[in-house]
């Protein structure tokens, strides 16, 4: 086992070495390819060796080591392996470049010359001795699973008794108190079946003892009895031996007294002859009786030993038997044996399969906690995108897109979340973006005013935008447009007024209170040249357009200076007689025009000095002065809160604007000369078309003073600088904005689209209704009630057929139009002083009036048929149901109530707003009715049963109007703080938040075919929002990105993938 394994690219073996000595130095054992590599061994097979044999994984973190594939091979393989891994940055990488695990881990810098090599070192030792106890477990428990697996899991590598329980114990300790580097699965498997082995085998060992039991029984009962049977044996051949001895004596005996008696009969055997013959008969038939008795012995032994003979073959039977049984019984054994081993091999089957199941269940829950981390990464994406519109509209475009893509992200888990809800954050995100104010970009640039900006010629060399920024607080600042990078001027010792940058983009100039003027290197930030250009204040400064010269004027001199931009020297002087404001070159750099605080302007050649002409621009105090791009015009501005123009050529005045309503503080010319962009005091800045004068934009947003603008080399921006301290980037390219229709000459009250989609109408407080036909945006026909102003027209609606139009004004009459000619059809005279709502039925037959009361008008008699009497106070709206058999009126009284229209008998009285209802309007089919109150709640109710099903609050918003899109999913509203909004029903999420209106907005409404909102509004316009699919408005997004995120962004978004 070695402390750490050392993973290294040859080219910093340098390096390895030195780490590798002191290591040793510190007591650590290492593992390192050039020294533990046997001869002719397989190097990968011996690398993984070291890798498993080393409780850590110092990887010594280069270009090299990252690009190399023996490397990766090494850290993928650690990685599998659970070990610790210790990146040591040797030569600095960045972290996308790597694997995610590298980059996310603690780095341990000895970078040469840039880091502390002994504290690095001293970092290294504390990382390899944190957690040593559990790190050395984990390796020797990793050596033994995988040479458990190496050996096809073979039963015999698994570790039991003490050391089972103390890994036991390990890995739960681990997991519960997450310590790194955690269990890996093969650790976690190899113990459980260890865990199941001895489980297992203490089963097997029970049965096996039952067994051996009954066996060692039976043979003790088999050896007893075999003792017995001996011992008897035993004992009868002993009682044998002296029956034998006694016979033997006896027929001693007996032959010792035939002898005397045969000496007996010898003596007189002559005598006994015939006696002798007797007795040698009888001894005959003694012997005779003798070998009789020996043949019965004999045959009793012969019996004797046939008995003992069935004894021991009934033993021997017995013994076969008890054999018998016994292999019987052993062959049980061995089939309950083999039953165990089965039931084993079926648990372990069972085992992999629940395992299997397991891991499928892992990656299910992986999967699904990756699809919910991506759903909330969507939502948090799209909040972020909103939050940062005002801030920077670049970034939000890229932050909603992201939502957008995560939102959608195919999701197979059912158990996910929030996609729906993610998906319709992520869409109004989108649309936010997409429809935001051309606010592009807002810069927190000083602490103090800022006096200036200019936007640098075009990208430099090295491809970048710049802006320069001055500032109260002394100081200028550079702005990398791409990068979000600053590089800070600091030098002038007073208010800075002004700056330009050189032809090149590659110097910038500066005039300051304290008399200088300062050229500065724009890539160090380093003063190249220092001026003393005036007494006193130098107010404006100027690059001449082929570089080489600056003009600067101010001060108590009242003159321009004309200075050398490489000696500093002063090439010209023009006494001008009075303090000059403002001073500009022409293009070619032949003229320089100024303005004065008398109001006067000249244009004077740029060499020697000669003034050309001259120009009376009125009592006001010019802050401002200008030359087109051609120089054929002049523009200036000042305290008369005008813009003038004129002709050089002429000295006549050719269009005077009246652009503000406070100090107009600064021009600029769009590079094509057919714009000027203005800024005031009055917190606005203007951009407006040169020859007809007119307003194109108007850019809201500072929040103090406007001093300083400025367009980029395209045209396509513009920088603005306030007093708030910040300078915003404006998106100023044509056809951003939905541009507003106009045409009423007071507050436009209603709006409403024809069914056949060929026209929409609207009311106005001018007393007219315009019909504008739809495709092309223009007016076909202007109903008038009376003279403008005098009799508001509040309320307007189309036949089904499209063919008439009805409205309703403040002079009690109602007028039916026809919308082919424009002429009135009908006109009916109504007794209520003033009709807020009307309504034709969808057959057309009837016309529903609201004012104090609610009345239907028969439009064939033109009398009134049915009078709807039951609210206590005005009528503002009421609609009929698509199949004409119900009538919705909503009213002053907090009530919304649902009429029977063939009766006029009240169907529901619906009582759960707490202030008047401004609009009541039915869903495609008439089951729904959604209504809109000034208690800032939409209410969707069930036109059956009369139960509000959904309440959307959106207070402290006081709601005027409400509509239903044509699929019946979202509703639109309008409020009083001039937005506009449209709401999921189910959710009551907002998809979609309308804007551009600079009042109130007083109705809204969905076209037939749902692709177009309408809202009109106090402000005299009217807005046509397109309704864009995902798919449009992400396109529409790429388009108007003109940067991608940052690395920084990047990883503060969490979009490193």
């Amino acid at each position: 086992m070695a402390d750490l394994m050392l993973s290294y690219s040859r080219r910093d073996k340098e390096f390895c070495e030195v780490l590798h000595d002191k290591l040793l130095e510190s007591g650590f054992s290492t593992w390192v390819d050039w020294k533990d590599i046997p001869p002719a061994s397989e190097w990968l097979d011996e690398i993984y060796k070291g890798i498993n044999n080393a409780d850590s994984f110092v990887l010594v973190i280069s270009p090299d080591s990252i690009a190399s594939p023996e490397c990766e091979k090494e850290v993928v393989y650690a990685m599998e392996g659970g070990k610790r891994i210790i990146p040591v940055v040797w030569r600095f990488v960045e972290p996308e470049e790597m694997h995610e695990r590298l980059a996310a881990a603690n780095w341990v810098y000895m970078r040469e010359d840039e880091d502390d090599y002994d504290a690095g070192f001293q970092t290294l030792v504390e990382a390899l001795q944190t957690d040593l106890e559990h790190v050395q477990e984990h390796t020797r428990l990793h050596v033994r699973a995988t040479e458990w697996d190496d050996n096809g899991r073979d039963n015999s590598f698994l570790v039991r008794g003490s050391d089972l329980r103390s890994a036991t114990r390990w890995i739960r300790n681990s997991l519960e108190a997450e310590i790194e580097p955690i269990p890996t699965a093969l650790q976690q498997t190899y113990v459980q079946a260890s865990q199941v082995a001895k489980t297992r085998f203490q089963q097997m060992i029970g049965g096996l003892a039952a067994v051996a039991a009954v066996i060692i029984g039976m043979a003790i009962f088999a050896l007893v009895q075999r003792q017995e049977a001996v011992a008897q044996k035993l004992v009868a051949e002993e009682s044998a031996t002296v029956a034998q001895q006694q016979r033997q004596a006896a027929v001693e005996a007996k032959e010792e007294a035939d002898t005397q008696r045969k000496a007996a009969v010898s003596a007189k055997e002559e005598a006994d002859t015939q006696r002798q013959k007797a007795v040698e008969s009888a001894n005959l038939a003694e012997e005779q009786r003798k070998v009789a008795v020996s043949a019965k012995e004999e045959a009793d032994t012969q019996r004797q030993a046939a008995e003992e003979a069935k004894e021991e073959a009934d033993t021997q039977r017995q013994l076969a038997v008890e054999s018998a049984d016994l292999a019987e019984q052993q062959r049980q054994a061995a089939v309950e044996a083999k039953e165990e081993a089965d039931t084993q091999r079926q648990l372990a089957v069972e085992s992999a399969d629940l395992a299997e199941q397991q891991r499928q269940l892992a990656e299910t829950e992986k999967k699904r906690a990756e699809e919910q981390a991506n759903i909330a990464l969507s939502r948090r994406l799209a909040e972020q995108a909103i939050q940062n519109i005002d801030n920077d509209l670049e970034l939000s475009i890229s932050l909603a897109l992201s939502a957008v893509e995560k939102a959608n992200i195919k999701v197979t888990s059912a158990q996910t979340i929030g996609v729906d809800e993610a998906k319709r954050e992520a869409t109004h995100a989108l649309h936010q973006v997409v429809n935001a104010r051309r606010i592009r970009r807002t810069i927190n640039a000083h602490t103090g005013t800022v006096h200036s900006v200019a936007y640098s010629p075009s990208t430099g060399a090295d491809g970048h935008q710049r802006v320069i920024t001055t500032s109260a607080d002394q100081s200028a600042k550079i702005w990398d447009v791409i990068s979000n990078t600053m590089t800070l001027l600091s030098g002038h010792t007073d208010i800075i007024h002004d700056a330009d940058f050189s032809p090149d983009g590659q110097t910038v100039a500066t005039a300051g209170a304290d008399g200088k003027a300062i050229l500065w290197n724009v890539e160090s930030g380093q003063a190249q040249l220092e001026v003393d250009a005036h007494e006193g204040n130098v107010q404006s400064i100027a690059y001449h357009p082929k570089g080489g010269q600056i003009a600067t004027t101010g001060g108590s001199d009242n003159s321009v200076k004309l200075w050398d931009t490489t000696s500093g020297a002063e090439l010209a002087k023009f006494e001008i007689g009075i303090a000059v404001t403002d001073l500009d070159y022409s293009a070619d750099g032949s003229k320089i025009v100024t303005a004065d605080q008398s109001g006067t302007i000249k244009v004077w050649s740029a060499n020697p000095g000669e003034e050309l002409l001259s120009i009376d621009g009125g009592e006001a105090t010019l802050n401002s002065v200008i030359f087109s791009p051609d120089a054929t015009l002049i523009a200036a501005s000042g305290t008369d809160q005008q813009i003038s123009i004129w002709n050089v050529k002429t000295s006549q005045l050719e269009r005077q604007i009246n652009a503000h309503t406070d100090v107009v503080s600064d021009l600029s010319f769009g590079p094509a000369g057919d714009k000027i962009a203005s800024v005031s005091h009055d917190k606005t800045a203007k951009i407006w078309d040169l020859q007809s004068g007119r307003k194109l934009l108007t850019l809201l947003g500072h929040q103090s003073e406007i001093h300083g603008v400025d367009f980029n080399a395209n045209g396509s921006r513009v920088a603005t600088a306030s007093a708030d301290g910040t300078v915003k980037l404006w998106d100023v390219t044509p056809g951003q904005d939905l541009l507003p229709l106009r045409g009423h000459t007071a507050a436009v009250t209603s709006i409403a689209f024809s069914p056949n989609q060929a026209y929409f109408v609207t009311t106005s407080a001018d007393g007219t209704a315009r019909l504008w036909h739809k495709q092309s945006e223009q007016i076909q026909h202007v109903f008038a009630h009376g003279k403008s102003n005098e009799q508001q027209v509040l309320t307007a609606a189309f036949s089904t057929d499209s063919r008439y139009v009805a409205t309703g004004a403040k002079d009690a009459t109602i007028r039916i139009w026809e919308t082919a000619t424009g002429g009135i059809w009908k006109e009916l005279e109504s007794e209520e002083e003033l009709i807020y709502s009307v309504a034709f039925s969808p057959d057309g037959q009837y016309l529903a009036v609201a004012g104090q009361t609610a009345n239907l008008w028969d439009l064939a008699s033109g009398e009134v048929t049915t009078t709807l009497a039951g609210h206590q106070s005005e009528i503002y709206s009421l609609a009929y149901s698509p199949d004409g058999t119900k009538i919705a009126t909503a009213s002053r009284d907090t009530e919304v109530k649902i009429w029977e229209a063939e009766t006029g008998q009240v169907l529901l009285s619906l009582s759960d707003h707490a202030m008047e209802v401004k609009k009541a309007a039915f869903n495609t089919d008439g089951s729904r009715l959604a209504t809109a109150s000034l208690d800032g709640t939409v209410k969707v109710w069930d036109t059956e049963t009369g139960q509000a099903i959904r309440s959307i609050s959106s207070w402290p918003e006081q709601l005027q109007s409400v509509d239903f899109s044509p699929d019946g999913r979202q509703v639109a509203t309008c409020s009083k703080n001039k937005i506009a909004k449209v709401w999921d029903v189910d959710s009551s999420q907002i998809t979609l938040t309308l804007t551009g209106h600079s009042a109130a907005v007083s109705d809204i409404a969905f076209s037939s075919d749902g692709k177009t909102i309408a809202t009109v509004s106090q402000d005299k316009t009217i807005r046509l929002h397109p309704v864009m699919s995902v798919a449009d408005l992400e396109e529409l997004a790429r388009m108007r990105l003109t940067r991608q995120l940052t690395s920084a962004e990047k990883q503060e978004f969490l979009l490193n993938d």
